[in-house]
């Protein structure tokens, strides 16, 4: 939804805007509805907060989203690292790069994972945690 708005407002401009959102959220507390967002640019995110009311007016009327409050804020830390939106085809570098994992390491996710009754589940989550593990990896090395 986020992506769409976004779009729909920055037109060709937009990936330039969604490369800098490192989060969205939407949180509702005591019936006000609040989209938090965390961008990494100073400039971007003003600029996203100026049009705020055009980005809400397009959740609502495209998705029947309503939102009482826009909250922009400034991304820190390990968040900044974060980019939901960014073209992954453009992300990936040579230094980047997934190592297989040993066969005591694939033994060791198959123990972690093991409780999980649901079969399909637990090969899922084994996929996902070899996967994420062989990356983690790489950016080491």
């Amino acid at each position: 939804m986020w992506k769409d708005a976004i779009e729909y407002v920055y037109k060709e401009n937009a990936p330039y805007v969604l490369d800098h959102v490192n989060a969205v959220y939407i949180k509702e507390e005591e019936g006000i509805r609040s989209l938090y967002v965390y961008m990494d640019d100073g400039n971007f995110r003003s600029d996203v907060h100026c049009r705020q009311h055009l980005i809400m007016l397009r959740l609502h009327e495209r998705f029947g989203e309503r939102i009482d409050e826009f909250k922009t804020y400034p991304s820190r830390f390990d968040m900044r690292k974060r980019h939901p939106y960014r073209d992954v085809s453009e992300t990936k570098s040579e230094s980047s790069r997934s190592v297989p994992l040993s066969p005591e390491e694939k033994t060791e996710v198959e123990q972690m994972v093991s409780s999980v009754e649901n079969l399909s589940l637990r090969r899922a989550l084994e996929k996902a945690m070899i996967t994420d593990r062989e990356w983690k990896k790489g950016e080491r090395s």
